[in-house]
């Protein structure tokens, strides 16, 4: 598997007698960036340094102006980031401290909260608003689709009975049989869509929330590395570095609460439906 990985024959070029030829005449199976990005991915796996240091970012930054991996060394008891450039002329060639990239981090998360306590308090009021009206038409929902599974099990009863009553033929008897039970395991599945949806929308917006206006203190408060990596790979996409800076792009629900927390637009929303929505698309 390795040898594959590291084989640039699939890239377009290949290598003969020592001497890298870059420009080869057959065509490519794969991309040279997509080709480059593995070695890159390789040659970290395989270095040790892994297994000597622990970087909070490893893996979840990518330069902001090619979009090559941010890498991490460790020089004088500081870890240091940067882009990997390989075979680019990129002009992202400054190192930047983990110390630094975490306090801009921190101000990230922070950007995300809600400094208007009472736009805090309506947005919850709105959530649960919206939680009672979705609550009632899934049971709603329920009521008519358990009704209506009731009324075909009555006709597969009666199916039955003609059947052994000899008023309708064994073929028409399997032609019905089979289109009733089809509609019953298609309410069944719709029931079931019904029960799990009732379950967990509420619950995924307001957390969101929730995390969203505390992901700052509970970030700061983790003690360990993995920890904080996985709050990162939940409320972002992806994180990009350019001129020292992070450019996050938030998930669908948390970029929604740091746009409206930036500029304050909470109340427009008027439909609290809709409020719990946008928070549910993540």
């Amino acid at each position: 598997m390795h040898k594959l990985l590291t084989d640039c024959f699939y890239c377009g070029e290949f290598v003969w007698q020592g001497k890298h030829y870059p420009d080869a005449k057959h065509p490519p199976l794969i991309s040279k960036e997509l080709f480059y990005r593995v070695q890159e991915r390789i040659k970290r796996k395989l270095t040790g340094k892994y297994r000597k240091h622990s970087f909070l970012f490893k893996d979840l930054i990518e330069c902001g102006e090619c979009g090559r991996s941010v890498i991490a060394d460790t020089k004088k008891g500081h870890n240091y980031y940067y882009c990997t450039r390989f075979n680019t002329n990129c002009s992202q060639r400054k190192y930047i401290r983990e110390e630094v990239l975490e306090t801009q981090m921190v101000s990230l998360f922070e950007s995300l909260e809600v400094k208007n306590t009472r736009i805090v308090e309506w947005i919850r009021k709105a959530l649960k608003e919206s939680h009672s009206q979705e609550a009632e038409y899934h049971n709603n929902t329920l009521g008519e689709l358990n009704r209506q599974y009731s009324l075909i099990q009555k006709r597969l009863d009666a199916l039955y009975d003609d059947k052994l009553d000899e008023k309708i033929t064994q073929e028409t008897y399997d032609k019905n049989f089979q289109r009733y039970t089809k509609e019953q395991d298609s309410i069944l599945d719709a029931i079931q869509h019904h029960k799990e949806a009732n379950v967990s929308y509420f619950e995924l917006g307001s957390k969101i929330f929730e995390l969203s206006q505390k992901a700052r203190q509970i970030y700061e408060e983790m003690a360990t590395a993995e920890e904080k990596r996985s709050l990162l790979g939940f409320v972002f996409s992806n994180l990009y570095l350019k001129d020292k800076k992070l450019v996050p792009v938030y998930k669908n629900a948390f970029q929604l609460v740091a746009e409206r927390a930036k500029n304050g637009n909470w109340l427009p929303i008027k439909n609290s439906n809709k409020l719990l929505k946008l928070f549910y698309q993540t």
